[in-house]
């Protein structure tokens, strides 16, 4: 049995390990020239899955279709999309034991260390500290994005860095 069958057999949801690429709303596989690339579990150095390697010609027909469909998506209202979203929510949280055990793979790290929460309270380094962490929604900034808006200048009055303290 390979690494990928093996994994394949662990997964409730077979469907969410293919062996193609979604374009368009199609699965494509193989690759026009037929090439492939290897997806390798770091840590142990087997092959977790085989897939297209799509080159220029599947690249521009991805850019084509994600341009055609940027128009349909705009003309949708905010509570259309809004569903788009949840049903994706949902199909991730009805899937997470699965895509947990796919994503794990992929980094070589342990499905068990990947599920570990600490809580508020992380044990330190030494055995007089403690790290307090403070789970809280944050805004997700490129670390390029902050050195633009650092490079904008100082604070200004109305800008993001009165909502958001870590472009100040």
């Amino acid at each position: 049995m390979t690494a990928a069958d093996s994994l394949l057999s662990r997964l409730t949801n077979k469907a969410l390990l293919p062996n193609s690429i979604l374009v368009g709303g199609r699965w494509i596989s193989p690759a026009v020239d037929g090439a492939t690339f290897e997806v390798v579990n770091p840590s142990t150095g087997s092959v977790i899955a085989v897939l297209p390697d799509m080159g220029v010609a599947e690249t521009r027909i991805a850019i084509d279709l994600a341009f055609a469909a940027q128009k349909s998506w705009e003309a949708k209202t905010g509570k259309e999309r809004s569903n788009v979203f949840r049903k994706l929510f949902d199909l991730t949280t009805a899937n997470v034991d699965d895509l947990g055990t796919i994503l794990t793979a992929e980094m070589g790290k342990p499905l068990a260390e990947a599920k570990r929460i600490y809580g508020d309270v992380i044990p330190g380094h030494q055995p007089d500290k403690r790290i307090l962490a403070l789970k809280q929604a944050e805004l997700m900034v490129s670390v390029d994005r902050r050195a633009k808006a650092k490079a904008q200048g100082p604070y200004r009055p109305g800008s993001c860095h009165d909502r958001y303290p870590a472009f100040a």
